[in-house]
């Protein structure tokens, strides 16, 4: 529409500021502005998460099967299948998963548990901040794995060592988080 008559503009008209109108200009996809590519991964292709473990079975296989990988370091693929099906049948596998998720669920309640309630203690007192927090951060700094042969020492080679050692893991981020 024109601006200064109010009609509709015809094509070949001039329009304010001298420029014709052109039906190139106006169907034209250049005339636009030109849109950007975004950064990012781009559009995902189908089943392409199985890409990453695909190329390690296939880079694990051919290191086993050219002997490049010794055996006593890491079995082929086709041992660990076939030494997973033998214990499946034999029924060791589905047990020891069992004891293994019941010791790795008794050590996350204890250190969320123990976690929470320390943060919580630590964020609304004056006094628990001072006690515990320092404490908290300077835990925080060592790893679980340097503390290993310390609580070795102090409570075996045993159930309660291994639940410890859970729970110690998980202490730490979960008292991070609730005290923040």
């Amino acid at each position: 529409m024109n601006a200064m008559t109010g009609s509709i503009l015809e094509i070949g008209e001039e329009v304010p500021g001298g420029m014709i109108l052109d039906l190139r200009t106006v169907a034209s996809p250049a005339a636009g502005p030109r849109r950007r590519r975004r950064l990012g991964p781009g559009e995902s292709v189908r089943f392409g998460w199985l890409l990453g473990p695909f190329l390690l079975l296939l880079a694990w296989s051919t290191g086993s099967a050219a002997g490049l990988i010794d055996s006593r370091v890491l079995p082929a693929p086709w041992t660990t299948a076939e030494t997973a099906s033998q214990l499946i049948r034999d029924g060791r596998l589905p047990h020891d998963l069992a004891v293994s998720a019941l010791r790795a669920g008794e050590g996350f309640i204890w250190g969320a548990a123990v976690g929470i309630v320390a943060a919580l203690a630590s964020g609304l007192s004056q006094l628990g901040g001072y006690v515990i927090d320092g404490l908290v951060q300077i835990k925080r700094s060592i790893p679980v794995l340097a503390l290993i042969p310390l609580i070795i020492l102090w409570f075996g080679i045993g159930e309660t060592m291994k639940v410890t050692v859970i729970a110690i893991s998980v202490f730490v981020p979960m008292y991070i988080q609730t005290h923040a």
